[in-house]
């Protein structure tokens, strides 16, 4: 079995890799350069190997990417290529991350971070508000908006949930739910909005002028899904014009964010580099998934979670 680890290993992973799995062959490649000169050598890719490569690996047959999302390997489904992700492994890092940025938000802290650069003792301007009585709306209600709604709940967030099927009562902690069609509805009644969707092509620019202008006078919007659910140019100009009181964006459309681009410079916007669903035991959590996965996959077995072309999540 022939594997490419598309990964920065440590020497006592890889060894640990061969001495686990001696029916295989393992490769290291991490660059895109490396990559390239192997096309055609791997049955087995572990990592975010750029697509347009893995397109031209004509041997290959599964892919393990560190990701949750799989919309740029949406093209290996032509291939006959299985996908399996990192679904799941990081949503409890990513709802906290949420959690930190809208506690920013509610408390004045991005505000009194820019009086503190500027040694200015300033008390008045941006009151913070409690968090009893604020409302969040969670577009999105898989792994991480669960996990969101469960970190707010104790702190007396109203919490509203979109969810693609409902019937019946809202689960637990959940104090109304809405499906697609009402999402102008839960934007109108949210302070704080968290967009947590898949990238599809029905979810592609989903948030686009008349959808900002659905948004309540001053709500915080934020972004941990995909740059390409969102019109930035719709984005950035309420949040210049005040339509927007504040944004904290994880995600962009063009990656990593140009150093001229505007949002860098706005006073009520924070920018994090697609950090949120990342720390420092990812990469071992992530590994230990391939391994139990390819060891599944050398019995014949099934490998999981597997990626859902046609649904795109």
């Amino acid at each position: 079995m022939r594997v490419l680890l598309y990964r920065d290993l440590t020497a006592a992973q890889l060894a640990a890799l061969q001495t686990d799995f001696p029916d295989c062959e393992f490769r290291v490649a991490t660059t895109a350069g490396e990559l390239a000169r192997e096309t055609d050598w791997p049955e087995v890719v572990f990592g975010n190997a750029p697509a347009r490569l893995l397109q031209q690996a004509t041997q290959l047959r599964w892919l393990q990417i560190v990701s949750s999302g799989f919309d740029e390997y949406a093209a290996l489904q032509d291939h006959g290529v299985t996908v399996t992700t990192g679904q799941g492994l990081h949503a409890p890092i990513i709802a906290r991350h949420v959690l930190m940025m809208i506690l920013l938000f509610t408390r004045g802290q991005w505000h009194f971070a820019r009086c503190q650069q500027e040694h200015r003792w300033d008390r008045k301007p941006l009151l913070p508000k409690p968090t009893e009585g604020q409302t969040v709306g969670l577009v999105g209600f898989g792994g991480v908006g669960q996990e969101v709604a469960r970190l707010l709940q104790p702190l007396g967030y109203r919490i509203l949930a979109l969810k693609r099927q409902h019937s019946g009562a809202p689960p637990a902690g959940i104090d109304r739910v809405f499906l697609p069609e009402a999402l102008d509805e839960l934007l109108a009644e949210s302070d704080q909005v968290v967009l947590s969707l898949p990238l599809t092509p029905e979810t592609r620019g989903l948030f686009g002028a008349d959808r900002f202008a659905r948004f309540k006078a001053g709500a915080i919007f934020h972004n941990i899904a995909r740059g390409s659910l969102v019109d930035e140019s719709a984005l950035l100009e309420n949040l210049r014009n005040g339509k927007l009181g504040g944004a904290a964006l994880d995600v962009f459309s063009d990656e990593p964010l140009a150093p001229n681009s505007p949002f860098w410079g706005l006073a009520n916007v924070i920018v994090t580099p697609h950090i949120a669903g990342h720390h420092r035991e990812l990469g071992a959590q992530v590994l230990q998934r391939f391994r139990v996965n390819l060891r599944s996959y050398l019995a014949g077995n099934s490998v999981a979670p597997a990626a859902n072309f046609l649904r795109g999540y």
